[in-house]
């Protein structure tokens, strides 16, 4: 974590956008698996954010499914399903198989909320 966060300040500084959408990922994840899902979430927003002034379907599309990771293991599953739908267009977009199929398949599922 303390790397991420030096890194953090670095391209913050250098106002390095694309790199700072990478490291807020990761921090993201950290707070995460520390069982911290309102600052993951809160990072995720910011990486969400980076992406999509800068057009990018794949980083956008992986802020969505953090997000959606997140709520879903916090049993948020409504907040969870809403994230899974919203990585659909983007993952269509990034002309992967592997994004667009794993975002229908999840956003198809009956929900019981």
């Amino acid at each position: 974590m303390q790397t991420n966060v030096m890194g953090m300040q670095l391209y913050e500084r250098l106002k390095d956008t694309a790199h700072l959408a990478i490291i807020y990922t990761n921090v993201g994840n950290c707070y995460s698996n520390l069982n911290l899902p309102q600052l993951a979430v809160s990072y995720h927003i910011k990486s969400l954010q980076i992406s999509q002034q800068r057009g990018n379907n794949v980083g956008i599309t992986k802020a969505y499914n953090n997000i959606a990771i997140v709520y879903e293991r916090n049993g948020n599953f409504e907040k969870a399903l809403e994230n899974y739908r919203r990585m659909l267009g983007p993952a269509v977009a990034t002309g992967k198989k592997t994004y667009w199929r794993s975002s229908m398949a999840i956003s198809a599922q009956p929900t019981k909320i």
